[in-house]
Protein backbone atom coordinates (compact mmCIF):
# COMPACT_ATOMS: atom_id res chain seq x y z
CA UNK A 1 0.00 0.00 0.00
CA UNK A 2 1.01 3.22 -0.54
CA UNK A 3 0.52 7.10 0.00
CA UNK A 4 0.02 9.60 -3.29
CA UNK A 5 -0.50 13.31 -3.27
CA UNK A 6 -2.01 12.80 0.37
CA UNK A 7 -4.45 10.23 -0.71
CA UNK A 8 -4.82 7.20 1.21
CA UNK A 9 -4.93 4.06 -1.44
CA UNK A 10 -4.20 0.91 -1.45
CA UNK A 11 -6.56 -0.85 1.44
CA UNK A 12 -8.20 -3.39 0.24
CA UNK A 13 -12.39 -4.40 -0.10
CA UNK A 14 -11.74 -6.72 2.94
CA UNK A 15 -9.80 -3.53 5.08
CA UNK A 16 -12.96 -0.94 3.76
CA UNK A 17 -15.90 -3.22 4.19
CA UNK A 18 -19.30 -1.36 3.82
CA UNK A 19 -21.48 -1.05 6.47
CA UNK A 20 -18.63 -1.96 8.39
CA UNK A 21 -16.95 1.18 9.48
CA UNK A 22 -18.15 4.43 9.23
CA UNK A 23 -17.47 7.06 6.13
CA UNK A 24 -13.92 7.95 6.20
CA UNK A 25 -12.83 4.95 8.84
CA UNK A 26 -10.43 2.32 7.46
CA UNK A 27 -10.72 -1.27 8.43
CA UNK A 28 -8.66 -4.16 9.74
CA UNK A 29 -9.61 -7.23 11.04
CA UNK A 30 -12.40 -6.34 13.76
CA UNK A 31 -11.28 -2.24 14.37
CA UNK A 32 -11.95 0.63 12.19
CA UNK A 33 -9.39 3.62 12.17
CA UNK A 34 -9.38 7.11 11.46
CA UNK A 35 -6.38 9.26 10.00
CA UNK A 36 -7.24 13.27 10.93
CA UNK A 37 -6.35 16.04 9.08
CA UNK A 38 -6.77 18.79 11.90
CA UNK A 39 -3.93 18.93 14.59
CA UNK A 40 -4.37 19.00 18.26
CA UNK A 41 -2.43 18.73 21.33
CA UNK A 42 -2.56 14.80 22.77
CA UNK A 43 -5.10 15.28 25.30
CA UNK A 44 -7.61 17.54 22.61
CA UNK A 45 -7.15 14.88 20.36
CA UNK A 46 -8.17 11.99 22.51
CA UNK A 47 -11.16 14.05 23.20
CA UNK A 48 -12.38 14.03 19.78
CA UNK A 49 -11.70 10.29 19.66
CA UNK A 50 -13.90 9.80 22.21
CA UNK A 51 -16.67 12.10 20.64
CA UNK A 52 -16.09 10.21 17.62
CA UNK A 53 -16.90 6.75 19.74
CA UNK A 54 -12.98 5.48 20.34
CA UNK A 55 -9.94 6.27 21.38
CA UNK A 56 -6.67 7.51 20.70
CA UNK A 57 -5.01 4.47 18.40
CA UNK A 58 -3.46 1.63 19.99
CA UNK A 59 -1.26 -0.80 18.15
CA UNK A 60 -0.40 -4.62 18.78
CA UNK A 61 1.32 -5.85 16.30
CA UNK A 62 3.62 -5.87 13.71
CA UNK A 63 0.65 -6.31 11.15
CA UNK A 64 -1.16 -3.15 12.83
CA UNK A 65 2.10 -1.26 12.80
CA UNK A 66 2.37 -1.18 9.18
CA UNK A 67 -1.33 -1.00 8.08
CA UNK A 68 -0.72 2.39 10.17
CA UNK A 69 2.17 3.51 8.31
CA UNK A 70 0.94 2.24 4.79
CA UNK A 71 -2.19 4.48 5.54
CA UNK A 72 -0.22 7.09 6.67
CA UNK A 73 -0.45 11.02 4.68
CA UNK A 74 3.03 11.39 3.72
CA UNK A 75 5.04 13.94 5.68
CA UNK A 76 2.67 14.09 8.91
CA UNK A 77 2.98 12.85 12.55
CA UNK A 78 0.27 11.43 14.26
CA UNK A 79 -0.80 10.69 18.11
CA UNK A 80 -0.67 7.44 19.32
CA UNK A 81 -2.21 6.73 22.46
CA UNK A 82 0.29 5.67 24.24
CA UNK A 83 1.45 7.56 27.30
CA UNK A 84 3.38 7.49 30.63
CA UNK A 85 1.31 10.34 32.61
CA UNK A 86 0.68 7.75 35.80
CA UNK A 87 4.11 6.47 36.07
CA UNK A 88 7.35 7.96 34.79
CA UNK A 89 8.55 5.23 31.84
CA UNK A 90 5.78 2.92 32.38
CA UNK A 91 3.72 3.64 29.37
CA UNK A 92 -0.02 2.45 29.37
CA UNK A 93 -2.45 3.03 26.23
CA UNK A 94 -5.31 5.10 27.18
CA UNK A 95 -8.09 2.51 25.70
CA UNK A 96 -6.54 0.38 28.48
CA UNK A 97 -5.64 -2.35 26.39
CA UNK A 98 -2.48 -4.80 27.00
CA UNK A 99 0.67 -3.24 26.16
CA UNK A 100 1.79 -5.70 24.10
CA UNK A 101 4.06 -4.26 21.30
CA UNK A 102 6.22 -1.22 20.85
CA UNK A 103 7.67 0.19 17.90
CA UNK A 104 10.50 3.09 19.39
CA UNK A 105 12.73 4.44 17.40
CA UNK A 106 16.30 4.26 18.12
CA UNK A 107 17.32 5.37 22.00
CA UNK A 108 13.30 6.06 22.46
CA UNK A 109 11.66 6.81 24.50
CA UNK A 110 13.92 9.41 26.56
CA UNK A 111 11.77 11.81 28.51
CA UNK A 112 13.71 14.71 27.27
CA UNK A 113 11.63 17.88 28.26
CA UNK A 114 8.94 15.92 30.23
CA UNK A 115 7.85 13.82 27.52
CA UNK A 116 4.81 11.44 28.72
CA UNK A 117 3.28 11.17 25.54
CA UNK A 118 4.09 9.14 22.24
CA UNK A 119 3.45 10.15 18.41
CA UNK A 120 4.42 7.75 15.06
CA UNK A 121 6.61 9.66 12.75
CA UNK A 122 6.44 7.94 9.82
CA UNK A 123 9.86 9.78 7.71
CA UNK A 124 12.16 10.75 10.09
CA UNK A 125 12.92 7.49 11.81
CA UNK A 126 13.29 5.26 8.32
CA UNK A 127 10.94 3.23 7.26
CA UNK A 128 8.08 1.50 9.24
CA UNK A 129 6.71 4.73 11.68
CA UNK A 130 8.73 4.54 14.78
CA UNK A 131 7.67 6.15 17.61
CA UNK A 132 8.93 8.90 19.79
CA UNK A 133 7.92 10.65 23.15
CA UNK A 134 7.00 14.31 23.17
CA UNK A 135 5.62 16.95 24.81
CA UNK A 136 1.78 16.57 25.07
CA UNK A 137 1.27 20.01 24.45
CA UNK A 138 2.71 19.73 20.90
CA UNK A 139 0.32 20.02 17.89
CA UNK A 140 0.23 16.96 15.80
CA UNK A 141 -2.47 15.16 13.35
CA UNK A 142 -3.94 12.03 15.35
CA UNK A 143 -5.13 8.10 14.45
CA UNK A 144 -8.60 7.41 16.03
CA UNK A 145 -9.34 3.80 16.55
CA UNK A 146 -12.85 1.73 17.65
CA UNK A 147 -14.03 -1.72 17.66
CA UNK A 148 -16.46 -2.42 14.27
CA UNK A 149 -20.15 -2.15 15.32
CA UNK A 150 -21.41 -5.16 16.30
CA UNK A 151 -23.51 -7.05 13.86
CA UNK A 152 -24.23 -10.53 15.28
CA UNK A 153 -23.92 -12.43 18.01
CA UNK A 154 -20.76 -13.38 17.93
CA UNK A 155 -19.72 -9.50 18.53
CA UNK A 156 -21.07 -10.15 22.27
CA UNK A 157 -23.10 -7.15 21.96
CA UNK A 158 -25.76 -7.34 24.31
CA UNK A 159 -24.36 -5.54 28.07
CA UNK A 160 -25.26 -5.16 31.50
CA UNK A 161 -26.42 -8.99 31.68
CA UNK A 162 -28.36 -8.45 28.07
CA UNK A 163 -28.97 -12.36 25.90
CA UNK A 164 -28.38 -11.32 22.59
CA UNK A 165 -30.76 -13.51 20.63
CA UNK A 166 -30.13 -13.91 16.60
CA UNK A 167 -33.21 -12.40 14.79
CA UNK A 168 -32.90 -14.96 11.86
CA UNK A 169 -31.20 -12.22 9.14
CA UNK A 170 -27.54 -12.26 9.99
CA UNK A 171 -28.47 -9.44 13.31
CA UNK A 172 -29.24 -9.75 16.74
CA UNK A 173 -31.36 -8.79 19.50
CA UNK A 174 -30.82 -8.69 22.94
CA UNK A 175 -33.33 -8.97 25.51
CA UNK A 176 -32.04 -6.88 28.56
CA UNK A 177 -32.63 -7.52 32.33
CA UNK A 178 -34.69 -5.41 34.16
CA UNK A 179 -33.71 -1.54 34.46
CA UNK A 180 -32.26 -1.55 31.22
CA UNK A 181 -32.89 -0.84 27.52
CA UNK A 182 -31.94 0.21 24.22
CA UNK A 183 -30.50 -1.83 21.41
CA UNK A 184 -27.77 -3.31 23.23
CA UNK A 185 -28.67 -2.96 26.76
CA UNK A 186 -26.73 -0.06 27.39
CA UNK A 187 -29.15 2.51 28.89
CA UNK A 188 -29.76 2.32 32.70
CA UNK A 189 -33.13 3.46 34.23
CA UNK A 190 -31.59 3.55 37.60
CA UNK A 191 -30.71 6.90 36.58
CA UNK A 192 -32.94 9.68 34.91
CA UNK A 193 -32.66 10.86 31.22
CA UNK A 194 -29.37 13.07 31.10
CA UNK A 195 -27.72 11.08 34.10
CA UNK A 196 -24.80 8.75 33.03
CA UNK A 197 -24.41 5.58 35.44
CA UNK A 198 -21.02 4.53 36.67
CA UNK A 199 -21.34 1.77 39.93
CA UNK A 200 -24.16 2.73 42.38
CA UNK A 201 -24.23 6.37 41.33
CA UNK A 202 -25.16 8.72 38.65
CA UNK A 203 -23.32 11.64 37.27
CA UNK A 204 -24.69 14.55 34.70
CA UNK A 205 -22.22 17.18 33.11
CA UNK A 206 -23.43 20.25 32.77
CA UNK A 207 -21.86 21.04 29.31
CA UNK A 208 -21.07 17.72 27.77
CA UNK A 209 -19.52 18.28 23.72
CA UNK A 210 -20.24 22.32 23.53
CA UNK A 211 -17.90 25.05 25.16
CA UNK A 212 -21.01 26.96 26.31
CA UNK A 213 -23.59 25.08 28.32
CA UNK A 214 -24.30 25.64 32.18
CA UNK A 215 -21.71 27.63 33.61
CA UNK A 216 -21.33 28.31 36.98
CA UNK A 217 -18.48 29.33 39.69
CA UNK A 218 -18.05 26.80 42.70
CA UNK A 219 -20.67 27.72 44.90
CA UNK A 220 -23.24 28.21 41.95
CA UNK A 221 -22.34 24.42 40.61
CA UNK A 222 -22.71 23.44 44.13
CA UNK A 223 -25.98 24.80 44.54
CA UNK A 224 -27.18 23.67 41.02
CA UNK A 225 -25.94 20.07 42.00
CA UNK A 226 -27.99 19.99 45.17
CA UNK A 227 -30.89 21.28 43.39
CA UNK A 228 -31.20 18.12 41.77
CA UNK A 229 -30.69 15.80 45.03
CA UNK A 230 -26.31 15.72 44.17
CA UNK A 231 -23.62 17.25 45.08
CA UNK A 232 -20.50 18.44 42.76
CA UNK A 233 -18.54 15.05 41.87
CA UNK A 234 -16.18 13.34 44.45
CA UNK A 235 -13.76 10.72 42.91
CA UNK A 236 -12.75 7.51 44.92
CA UNK A 237 -10.31 5.88 42.57
CA UNK A 238 -9.13 5.81 39.38
CA UNK A 239 -11.31 3.64 37.25
CA UNK A 240 -14.05 6.70 38.61
CA UNK A 241 -11.68 9.25 37.49
CA UNK A 242 -11.65 7.36 33.75
CA UNK A 243 -15.12 6.99 33.62
CA UNK A 244 -16.06 10.80 34.49
CA UNK A 245 -12.54 11.92 32.07
CA UNK A 246 -14.19 9.60 29.01
CA UNK A 247 -17.56 11.10 29.20
CA UNK A 248 -16.59 14.93 29.19
CA UNK A 249 -16.27 14.76 25.12
CA UNK A 250 -14.67 17.13 23.42
CA UNK A 251 -15.83 20.28 25.46
CA UNK A 252 -12.54 22.35 25.11
CA UNK A 253 -14.25 23.32 28.92
CA UNK A 254 -13.32 23.48 32.42
CA UNK A 255 -15.50 21.30 34.89
CA UNK A 256 -15.78 21.71 38.67
CA UNK A 257 -14.84 18.50 40.94
CA UNK A 258 -16.81 18.92 44.96
CA UNK A 259 -13.00 19.40 45.82
CA UNK A 260 -11.89 22.64 48.55
CA UNK A 261 -10.17 23.70 51.46
CA UNK A 262 -12.11 26.79 51.65
CA UNK A 263 -12.58 25.48 55.17
CA UNK A 264 -9.13 25.48 56.04
CA UNK A 265 -6.21 26.09 54.05
CA UNK A 266 -4.69 22.72 52.77
CA UNK A 267 -6.64 20.73 53.58
CA UNK A 268 -9.30 19.65 50.93
CA UNK A 269 -11.99 17.84 51.88
CA UNK A 270 -15.34 16.78 49.10
CA UNK A 271 -18.51 18.60 49.22
CA UNK A 272 -20.63 15.45 49.85
CA UNK A 273 -18.67 14.60 53.16
CA UNK A 274 -16.87 11.59 51.67
CA UNK A 275 -13.59 10.52 52.82
CA UNK A 276 -10.56 11.64 50.50
CA UNK A 277 -9.13 8.08 50.25
CA UNK A 278 -7.88 9.07 46.07
CA UNK A 279 -5.87 11.95 44.89
CA UNK A 280 -5.06 12.89 40.78
CA UNK A 281 -3.24 16.09 41.76
CA UNK A 282 -1.44 17.33 38.17
CA UNK A 283 2.50 17.87 39.13
CA UNK A 284 3.43 20.36 41.62
CA UNK A 285 -0.32 21.31 42.16
CA UNK A 286 -2.38 22.44 44.81
CA UNK A 287 -0.36 25.33 44.87
CA UNK A 288 -3.07 27.99 46.22
CA UNK A 289 -1.71 30.41 43.47
CA UNK A 290 -3.77 33.59 43.85
CA UNK A 291 -6.16 32.10 46.76
CA UNK A 292 -6.63 29.00 44.44
CA UNK A 293 -9.20 26.76 47.11
CA UNK A 294 -11.62 24.53 44.49
CA UNK A 295 -10.53 22.12 42.22
CA UNK A 296 -11.34 21.65 38.57
CA UNK A 297 -10.47 19.16 35.46
CA UNK A 298 -9.28 20.80 32.47
CA UNK A 299 -9.24 17.65 29.99
CA UNK A 300 -7.71 19.72 27.03
CA UNK A 301 -4.33 20.51 29.59
CA UNK A 302 -4.17 18.31 32.18
CA UNK A 303 -6.37 15.21 31.19
CA UNK A 304 -8.13 13.67 34.00
CA UNK A 305 -5.62 15.11 36.66
CA UNK A 306 -6.65 18.06 38.87
CA UNK A 307 -5.63 21.28 39.35
CA UNK A 308 -6.50 23.90 42.23
CA UNK A 309 -8.00 27.60 40.72
CA UNK A 310 -9.92 30.79 41.85
CA UNK A 311 -13.63 29.59 43.37
CA UNK A 312 -14.92 32.55 41.32
CA UNK A 313 -13.90 31.49 38.13
CA UNK A 314 -16.85 30.07 35.72
CA UNK A 315 -16.57 26.58 34.57
CA UNK A 316 -18.68 23.85 33.93
CA UNK A 317 -19.45 21.42 36.37
CA UNK A 318 -19.75 17.43 37.52
CA UNK A 319 -22.85 16.41 39.81
CA UNK A 320 -23.19 12.95 41.37
CA UNK A 321 -25.55 11.12 43.51
CA UNK A 322 -26.56 7.51 44.18
CA UNK A 323 -28.67 5.56 41.73
CA UNK A 324 -32.23 5.33 42.20
CA UNK A 325 -33.71 1.83 43.16
CA UNK A 326 -36.17 1.21 40.66
CA UNK A 327 -38.45 -1.48 41.39
CA UNK A 328 -36.27 -4.23 38.85
CA UNK A 329 -39.22 -6.32 39.46
CA UNK A 330 -41.52 -4.47 38.00
CA UNK A 331 -41.07 -5.54 34.06
CA UNK A 332 -42.09 -9.55 35.72
CA UNK A 333 -38.38 -11.18 34.66
CA UNK A 334 -38.45 -14.32 36.47
CA UNK A 335 -40.20 -16.99 34.87
CA UNK A 336 -41.92 -20.17 35.51
CA UNK A 337 -44.19 -19.39 38.17
CA UNK A 338 -40.75 -17.90 40.31
CA UNK A 339 -40.71 -15.24 42.82
CA UNK A 340 -38.75 -11.96 42.39
CA UNK A 341 -37.41 -10.14 44.63
CA UNK A 342 -36.08 -6.59 44.41
CA UNK A 343 -32.69 -5.80 45.03
CA UNK A 344 -30.39 -2.42 44.56
CA UNK A 345 -29.95 -2.04 41.01
CA UNK A 346 -30.53 -5.56 40.52
CA UNK A 347 -32.82 -8.48 41.52
CA UNK A 348 -33.18 -12.02 42.21
CA UNK A 349 -35.58 -14.97 41.15
CA UNK A 350 -36.41 -17.60 43.87
CA UNK A 351 -37.43 -20.58 41.09
CA UNK A 352 -39.64 -23.39 42.00
CA UNK A 353 -38.08 -26.93 42.22
CA UNK A 354 -37.17 -28.30 38.73
CA UNK A 355 -35.92 -24.26 37.39
CA UNK A 356 -32.39 -22.72 37.59
CA UNK A 357 -30.91 -19.89 35.62
CA UNK A 358 -31.02 -16.67 36.30
CA UNK A 359 -35.07 -15.83 35.61
CA UNK A 360 -35.98 -19.64 36.08
CA UNK A 361 -35.53 -19.80 32.20
CA UNK A 362 -33.65 -23.58 32.42
CA UNK A 363 -36.03 -26.55 32.97
CA UNK A 364 -33.64 -28.89 34.84
CA UNK A 365 -32.97 -31.63 33.24
CA UNK A 366 -33.44 -34.64 35.98
CA UNK A 367 -32.45 -37.05 33.47
CA UNK A 368 -29.04 -35.84 32.14
CA UNK A 369 -28.54 -34.54 36.48
CA UNK A 370 -29.64 -38.24 37.42
CA UNK A 371 -29.27 -40.08 35.24
CA UNK A 372 -31.84 -42.37 37.28
CA UNK A 373 -33.14 -44.60 34.88
CA UNK A 374 -31.40 -48.40 35.21
CA UNK A 375 -30.93 -51.17 33.21
CA UNK A 376 -31.62 -50.09 29.99
CA UNK A 377 -34.58 -48.02 30.36
CA UNK A 378 -35.41 -44.64 28.31
CA UNK A 379 -35.72 -41.40 30.32
CA UNK A 380 -38.34 -38.59 29.79
CA UNK A 381 -37.66 -35.33 31.58
CA UNK A 382 -40.33 -33.43 33.03
CA UNK A 383 -41.23 -30.64 35.07
CA UNK A 384 -38.84 -31.50 38.55
CA UNK A 385 -39.69 -35.11 37.79
CA UNK A 386 -38.78 -37.51 35.11
CA UNK A 387 -40.00 -41.03 33.40
CA UNK A 388 -38.53 -44.23 33.19
CA UNK A 389 -39.60 -46.15 30.46
CA UNK A 390 -38.43 -49.40 31.03
CA UNK A 391 -37.18 -52.53 28.87
CA UNK A 392 -39.16 -55.64 28.75
CA UNK A 393 -38.81 -57.40 32.47
CA UNK A 394 -38.51 -54.40 34.45
CA UNK A 395 -40.81 -52.19 36.68
CA UNK A 396 -40.36 -49.32 39.27
CA UNK A 397 -39.87 -45.13 38.86
CA UNK A 398 -36.06 -46.24 37.70
CA UNK A 399 -36.66 -49.81 36.44
CA UNK A 400 -34.29 -51.11 39.47
CA UNK A 401 -36.94 -54.00 39.75
CA UNK A 402 -36.49 -57.28 38.51
CA UNK A 403 -39.70 -58.27 37.40
CA UNK A 404 -40.32 -61.74 39.33
CA UNK A 405 -41.98 -64.36 36.06
CA UNK A 406 -42.56 -66.58 39.30
CA UNK A 407 -45.11 -64.78 40.32
CA UNK A 408 -47.51 -66.40 40.11
CA UNK A 409 -46.49 -69.31 39.55
CA UNK A 410 -46.01 -70.47 36.16
CA UNK A 411 -45.04 -74.48 36.33
CA UNK A 412 -46.98 -77.52 36.44
CA UNK A 413 -46.78 -80.59 37.90
CA UNK A 414 -44.30 -79.58 40.90
CA UNK A 415 -41.83 -77.89 38.69
CA UNK A 416 -39.48 -75.40 40.11
CA UNK A 417 -39.44 -72.23 38.69
CA UNK A 418 -36.50 -69.82 38.05
CA UNK A 419 -36.85 -66.67 37.47
CA UNK A 420 -35.19 -64.90 34.60
CA UNK A 421 -35.09 -61.43 32.84
CA UNK A 422 -38.46 -61.37 30.95
CA UNK A 423 -38.75 -64.74 31.22
CA UNK A 424 -38.75 -67.90 33.12
CA UNK A 425 -37.38 -71.54 33.37
CA UNK A 426 -39.67 -74.38 34.71
CA UNK A 427 -37.39 -77.41 36.00
CA UNK A 428 -40.00 -80.28 35.91
CA UNK A 429 -39.96 -83.06 37.98
CA UNK A 430 -39.43 -86.66 36.82
CA UNK A 431 -42.12 -87.42 34.34
CA UNK A 432 -43.36 -84.25 33.16
CA UNK A 433 -41.71 -81.68 30.25
CA UNK A 434 -43.10 -78.49 28.42
CA UNK A 435 -42.38 -75.17 29.13
CA UNK A 436 -44.60 -75.04 32.21
CA UNK A 437 -44.39 -78.66 32.83
CA UNK A 438 -47.59 -78.88 31.76
CA UNK A 439 -46.88 -82.59 29.75
CA UNK A 440 -47.28 -85.79 30.93
CA UNK A 441 -44.30 -87.90 29.09
CA UNK A 442 -45.88 -90.74 27.29
CA UNK A 443 -43.49 -93.53 28.60
CA UNK A 444 -45.48 -96.12 26.43
CA UNK A 445 -44.09 -93.79 23.73
CA UNK A 446 -41.06 -95.35 23.84
CA UNK A 447 -41.87 -98.78 25.08
CA UNK A 448 -43.11 -101.95 23.38
CA UNK A 449 -44.83 -104.41 25.53
CA UNK A 450 -45.13 -108.67 24.89
CA UNK A 451 -47.54 -109.82 23.09
CA UNK A 452 -51.52 -109.64 24.52
CA UNK A 453 -50.01 -107.04 26.48
CA UNK A 454 -51.25 -103.17 26.52
CA UNK A 455 -48.99 -100.42 27.94
CA UNK A 456 -50.44 -98.22 30.53
CA UNK A 457 -48.65 -94.81 31.02
CA UNK A 458 -48.16 -93.40 34.76
CA UNK A 459 -46.06 -90.55 36.31
CA UNK A 460 -42.71 -91.67 34.53
CA UNK A 461 -43.68 -95.06 34.65
CA UNK A 462 -45.88 -97.32 32.44
CA UNK A 463 -46.67 -101.19 33.14
CA UNK A 464 -47.87 -104.12 30.56
CA UNK A 465 -51.38 -105.10 31.62
CA UNK A 466 -53.37 -108.43 30.21
CA UNK A 467 -56.03 -106.96 27.65
CA UNK A 468 -59.07 -107.32 29.00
Amino acid sequence: MNSISGIIVGASAEDILAGACDQGWLRLDGNCYFYSTDMETFMAARLKCKAKGGDLASVHSSQEQMFLYNNRRVGHTYWLGYSDFDTEGDYVWTDGTKSDYTNWGPGLPDNYGYEDCAYMDPDFYGPGGNWNDVWCFRNYRYICKKRITPSSCDDKPCLNGGVCQSDGTGGYQCNCKAGYTGKNCQEDHHCKSGWNNYGDFCYRFSDEYEYFGDRQTWEGALGRCQSDGASLVSIHSKEESNFIFDHMGYSRGRFWIGLTDKEVEGVFKWSDGTQLDFINWSPRIPDNAGNEDCAHIDPTFFGSQWSDVWCGQIYGYVCKKTAENVDDCASQPCQNGATCNDLYKDYSCVCPDGFEGNDCEININECEQLKPCQNGGACTDLINDYRCDCVAGYEGKECQINIDECDPQPCQNGGACTDLINDYRCDCVAGYEGKECQINIDECALTTCVRNLVCVDGVNSYCCVAKS
